[in-house]
């Protein structure tokens, strides 16, 4: 249940040391981390927040981490996309283009896509969308300008559990693997 329910995002401070400290917020899969500003993103289920979110809905926020007398706490919330299964489950993934797009992926069981949304405009990109093909993006190259990809688009089965790891340019539905 934890993967699922009880995550949460906690802070350590490699400068200050000392124990984690909690943000008060539970979280769905992993988190998003600006390489530049205190910015992050991640999603969230049904599964951590029933009462906030119907069933096989999925969100996609990003906030600022801040201090307030010495404890870090999420400021500007921002829902930024909304989805409902089974046509997507959201996983925020990475920030680039100067933290104005976020890399993400959308699972539609068994078989996964490559997004991207721009943060000031909403517009959405899709960047690897095959229809029998699994695509779930794990981080983007230094240069912005790729990502790096779980995909079994050469593999005999088409799933999370049949995949290779493969560089993939960033343009529009690329198909520069």
């Amino acid at each position: 249940t934890t993967r699922a329910r009880d995550q949460e995002m906690w802070i350590l401070k490699a400068q200050r040391g000392g124990p984690p400290v909690p943000l008060e917020h539970k979280i769905s899969e992993g988190v998003a981390i600006s390489r530049r500003t205190p910015k992050i993103a991640w999603s969230n289920t049904r599964g951590q927040y029933p009462e906030l979110l119907a069933e096989g809905e999925s969100v996609i926020y990003t906030a600022d981490i801040i201090e307030d007398g010495g404890q870090p706490q999420l400021a500007n919330k921002k829902e930024v996309v909304r989805a409902k299964a089974p046509e997507c489950t959201l996983e925020a993934q990475d920030f680039r283009n100067n933290d104005t797009e976020l890399i993400y992926t959308c699972y539609r069981s068994p078989f996964g896509d490559v997004f991207g949304i721009d943060l000031n405009t909403g517009k959405v990109t899709t960047y690897r969308k095959i229809a029998d093909e699994y695509n779930e993006v794990e981080g983007i190259f230094p240069d912005g300008a790729h990502a790096l990809v779980e995909s079994s688009r050469e593999q005999p089965q088409h799933d999370s559990n049949h995949v290779d790891i493969w560089k993939l340019k960033l343009e529009p539905n690329s198909t520069d693997f």
